[in-house]
């Protein structure tokens, strides 16, 4: 899940922290920092990357969407001659506590699991990152529970805020302060990442409850309702498709009677995840940095 920030509009230090949902005073002055530093890709060096493809020995416009890719590539990283290694897939993991509402056809366990068969190679992503010659790394924002013995054959960084979220229909998943310390251990990853000299990035996530979540989370952003974007996710059937929807309402309906006015992250601390907020910072800085990434 990704939250838009609306590039190329700079409100002053007061607005840009009002508008995330901080206080004023809060001390987290690395996020407020990252928030300030993201620019739109340069204009400038989209039309040099343009200009020089178009100089290129083929017809214009020939390599189709790669042309696109190119050209942005270059603007991103401002130069006319990109590097695209080392390559890195950052998988963030972590918890839901709404899982015991049985949303889920998998309980909170497997989660544990996943993140030990990513860290021995097993896993999709790793056969996807193989063939795009690019390494893994798994970091656990919150999983619930001992994860047992980690391979060696993916990186793995444990930087655990809590086991897992709160229940989110019976109070907030988390606290404002656990939301913020997601925020920068995306913001500190990202950093580590690009002093390794990572040059290209792919972010994923995973968590048994993640579809439920971001159901709650899509529901308030768009104004649908929640039968409309809910999906089975792990393949449920009926009857817990059904309980699914009317757990993500009862959510919905408690936070509307607990947060007035609306503002984004509050409301996302009370039905969202973790890793959710390591995935909005950890692109941000990226962006400071230059340094492409692709989202799926």
């Amino acid at each position: 899940m990704m939250i838009a920030v609306p590039l190329g509009h700079a409100p002053g230090e007061r607005g840009l922290l009002q508008l995330y949902g901080f206080a004023v005073t809060d001390p987290k002055t690395t996020v407020l920092d990252t928030i300030q530093r993201v620019q739109p890709i340069s204009k400038v060096w989209m039309d040099r990357a343009e200009q020089k493809l178009a100089k290129l020995t083929k017809p214009p416009g020939s390599l189709g969407r790669l042309e696109e890719i190119a050209a942005r590539l270059c603007a991103i990283q401002q130069t006319l001659e990109p590097v695209s290694m080392k390559r890195r897939v950052i998988v963030c993991v972590a918890d839901h506590g709404v899982v015991a509402e049985g949303v889920s056809a998998y309980p909170s366990a497997v989660t544990a699991q996943m993140v030990a068969n990513f860290a021995n190679g097993g896993a999709a992503i790793n056969s996807l990152a193989r063939v795009a010659r690019a390494g893994v790394c798994v970091v656990d924002v919150g999983v619930s529970g001992p994860l047992g013995v980690i391979g060696d054959k993916t990186k793995f960084v444990s930087r655990r805020v809590r086991e897992g979220t709160a229940n989110m229909t019976q109070g907030a998943a988390m606290s404002q302060d656990e939301m913020l310390q997601a925020l920068v251990i995306g913001i500190e990853q990202a950093d580590r990442a690009a002093g390794d000299g990572v040059a290209l990035f792919g972010l994923g996530e995973m968590g048994i409850g993640n579809t439920t979540a971001a159901s709650a989370i899509t529901a308030t952003l768009t104004g649908l309702a929640p039968a409309q974007v809910t999906g089975r996710g792990t393949g449920i059937d009926e009857s817990q498709f059904t309980r699914k929807i009317e757990v993500v309402e009862r959510a919905l309906a408690l936070v509307a009677l607990r947060l007035r006015p609306f503002v984004v992250p509050a409301w996302a601390r009370h039905a969202g995840g973790l890793r959710y907020w390591r995935m909005v910072s950890f692109p941000l800085r990226l962006r400071c940095l230059r340094s492409p990434h692709v989202r799926p």
